[in-house]
């Protein structure tokens, strides 16, 4: 029996101490930069974190004993093209690059072109009306079979008939042409979030803009990580393209402080005392989480007020208490980011990255997997960052633009170099 099956591959997350393996953001003021999460996504470096500390196991990016456990909101200048700085008096911030990369010219009723970050001249369009491209030929989902593309190969599936919505193909929020740069949205940050007190949101700073009610997304941590941790670049980027992004402090194999976030999110939206007052839509929600957060995921997948899941480097597996239980709880379409198999499983390559490729071939649900080539177990999540905000444009926020980035004879990410990729249903 393989050492793999031997070894927990959560024990060894744990006992290695991640944060060592992760390089801490280079810049003095503790900032993120998203342009050094893109970085990551085609470089291959380590996880930036989301401030000076967060890289090291056990660091707090949040803490609602600094402000006797109430909330505290900073925010963070994350789509400044200009380089403005945050309003005075805004607190301590995490900033991201802005890009002025981030507009685009694409009217509702004119065709949209969106290309990958090394993917040259590939290019997709959408129609006006917002419909979805149909199956591409010798393309089909309909059987379960699953199409598997490496980096210029290709497509991958084609459309398994989902229904159009309504409106402009790019959805409610401002188009993009690239959903590797950091999204339109500044960012902000409140920490002492949640029934506990110890949960950070990150979200737009300016909420509810233009009427725009944005959809949740809840996280969990990998095994061993507290606060914002190695993630800080990755939640930022999420948020920047219009989420509101709640990051739990650590994460438990049964995801109670996912459903425990989730709760305390919508009640927020229904509390006329919170900023978070009728500016989400309680109806498009994520859960999304890392290693052990993403068992979490799969542990609350059949909660009925999720639409979407993310799983980055954390499958179903034989080496957990719930072996593969939890995989039939799927009932949405999902996406299984990962790193290559091999290695130690996780610095050098993803031990994780096998079970999500079983999870793939043995669910039923429409599903989006990729095993990167140089990814390991540590710098998978901070390699996706254009992944998971395409995936939840999607998915959450009706940006049809963004199918072409997972399926189709077009499909930008199955072209990406060193990524190999498989879709069913899309």
């Amino acid at each position: 029996m393989r050492t793999i099956l031997r070894l927990s591959w959560l024990a060894l997350f744990t006992a290695f101490g991640c944060g060592s393996a992760v390089p801490a953001n280079p810049s003095s003021d503790g900032r993120s930069a998203a342009t050094a999460g893109e970085s990551v996504g085609t470089q291959g470096a380590g996880i930036p974190s989301a401030t000076s500390a967060a890289a090291r196991p056990g660091a707090q990016s949040a803490s609602a004993a600094a402000n006797g456990g109430a909330a505290v909101m900073t925010t963070t200048n994350a789509s400044a093209p200009t380089g403005n700085a945050s309003p005075p008096g805004a607190g301590a911030t995490t900033a991201a690059a802005g890009s002025s990369a981030n507009t685009s010219a694409a009217a509702s009723n004119t065709a949209n072109t969106s290309a990958a970050a090394g993917s040259g001249a590939n290019t997709s369009t959408a129609a006006g009306n917002g419909n979805t491209s149909a199956a591409g030929s010798g393309t089909s989902t309909a059987s379960g079979h699953s199409n598997t593309s490496t980096a210029g190969s290709g497509g991958t599936s084609g459309s398994a008939g989902q229904a159009a919505p309504s409106g402009p193909p790019t959805g409610r929020f401002p188009a993009i042409t690239d959903p590797w740069m950091t999204g339109p949205f500044a960012v902000a940050t409140m920490s002492g979030a949640g029934p506990s007190r110890n949960a950070t949101v990150l979200y737009p700073r300016e909420l509810g803009k233009d009427g725009v009610k944005h959809p949740i997304v809840v996280w969990d941590n990998g095994a061993g990580q507290t606060g914002l941790s190695i993630y800080g670049a990755l939640l930022n980027h999420m948020a920047s393209h219009g989420f509101a992004v709640y990051a739990a402090f650590s994460a438990t194999d049964g995801g109670k402080e996912l459903v425990d976030g989730l709760d305390w999110m919508i009640a927020q939206a229904a509390d006329s005392g919170s900023p978070f007052h009728d500016k989400l839509d309680i109806t498009k929600t994520a859960s999304a989480g890392h290693s052990q957060g993403s068992i979490a995921t799969f542990a609350i997948a059949a909660d009925p007020r999720l639409t979407t899941t993310m799983h980055l480097s954390g499958g179903t597996n034989p080496d957990i208490a719930e072996g593969h239980a939890t995989l039939p709880n799927l009932h949405h379409p999902a996406a299984f980011l990962c790193g290559e198999p091999g290695g130690d499983g996780l610095t050098i390559g993803d031990a994780a990255s096998e079970w999500c490729a079983w999870d793939f071939e043995h669910t039923d649900v429409p599903v989006f997997l990729t095993q990167v080539q140089g990814a390991s177990h540590i710098t998978a999540p901070g390699m996706m960052l254009g992944a998971c905000a395409a995936w939840l444009r999607w998915q959450l926020a009706e940006d049809t633009t963004m199918r072409m980035q997972f399926a189709g004879d077009d499909c930008v990410l199955c072209k990406r170099p060193n990524w190999k990729t498989m879709s069913k249903g899309l």
